[in-house]
């Protein structure tokens, strides 16, 4: 861990999460698989440095598999304010289902528990292999995580996963179900001795009614159309801190409502690389809408760093912190065993 980091005792902290990988104009796995996106990183890096942001790239198996790429990325893992983590699309990484060799998008969280392993431990090793060094924090692909996949990131020496979307339901695409998991971080309870802990994705309904309001929220059925009333007259809102489909007023919103209302001391901004290349990803498809989306960034980090006075660290530097006295400092308690 970084030696500034040490005197850091109940502070507020940023995170910035970037899945790092393929294009995907249509989030729909390609026949022919290009990463164009990545040499826009550096672009990207020097808004970081502005802003005293240390960002973590979580980069995927068609990253480390094009040399352009991995010299990008090489690059940025010479920067001391940032980290390169693991980020795992079940769809590209080996072995390959009968599915996934037919280009169909799958979870991780839904093969066995022998292929998860497979699958984990090749692509750690092709990590090591074109990086020189292991990962230590890891985001799956679609959150396609579960249990098992925590036993199996603890047994390669992971120490963070940030996975869970909280409130979120992907059962509909036979996706993981997180309806029940809220936005605080918890150690993650395997059967390994590691140490594994689990710092969600900032999602939460931000809401004028009393606590028990989500549990009634999530009961309305969707085809009555109240949620949509409810969230134009502001009354309940379901936000992510993700600068691609939210306005810096909504982040500005859902950031006030975790570090104030709810005193969670950390916060968790995710995007996607594919999202800062014009046609890479569905949302920025011209160089007008990047310039626009970096826009947001700005302002967002501005609100952040010098007007909330957040301190930004990396997802496996927040691990450290948390496991000197479990989260003591951070969080004035002992943060939980659970799990998934």
């Amino acid at each position: 861990m970084h030696s500034e980091l040490r005197h850091l005792k109940q502070k507020m902290f940023l995170i910035v999460s970037i899945d790092t990988e393929e294009d995907m104009p249509n989030w729909r796995p390609q026949k022919t698989t290009t990463t164009n996106n990545i040499l826009c990183l550096p672009r990207l890096q020097k808004l970081f440095r502005k802003y005293s942001i240390a960002p973590t790239y979580l980069v995927n198996q068609p990253v480390l598999e094009n040399d352009a790429s991995v010299n990008v990325i090489r690059q940025l893992a010479q920067d001391e304010k940032c980290e390169i983590g693991a980020h795992l699309h079940s769809w590209n990484t080996p072995p390959l289902s009968e599915e996934e060799e037919q280009g169909q998008a799958t979870y991780l969280s839904n093969q066995s528990l022998a292929r998860k392993k497979e699958k984990l431990k090749n692509f750690t090793k092709v990590f090591q292999q074109k990086l020189g060094f292991l990962p230590t924090s890891y985001r799956a692909g679609r959150y396609g995580f579960c249990s098992q996949s925590a036993m199996i990131l603890s047994e390669l020496g992971y120490t963070i996963d940030s996975s869970i979307a909280p409130l979120m339901d992907f059962g509909a695409d036979n996706g993981p179900n997180f309806r029940g998991h809220t936005l605080q971080p918890f150690w993650l309870k395997t059967q390994c001795h590691r140490k594994l802990l689990e710092l969600p994705v900032t999602i939460d309904l931000v809401h004028r009614f009393p606590t028990q309001f989500p549990e009634l929220y999530f009961q309305i059925p969707d085809w009555t159309k109240i949620k949509g009333v409810f969230h134009r007259l502001n009354f309940a809102r379901l936000l992510w801190l993700r600068p691609t489909t939210y306005t810096v007023q909504e982040m500005k919103q859902l950031a006030d409502h975790v570090l104030t209302r709810l005193q969670i001391p950390v916060i968790n901004i995710m995007f996607h690389s594919s999202e800062i290349c014009p046609g890479a990803s569905p949302y920025n498809t011209t160089e007008q809408d990047v310039k626009e989306f970096f826009v947001r960034l700005e302002t967002i980090f501005s609100y952040l760093m010098p007007q909330k006075k957040l301190h930004s660290v990396t997802l496996s530097e927040f691990a450290s912190l948390c496991a000197q006295d479990e989260g003591l400092d951070i969080f004035g308690k002992k943060l939980l065993y659970r799990e998934l």
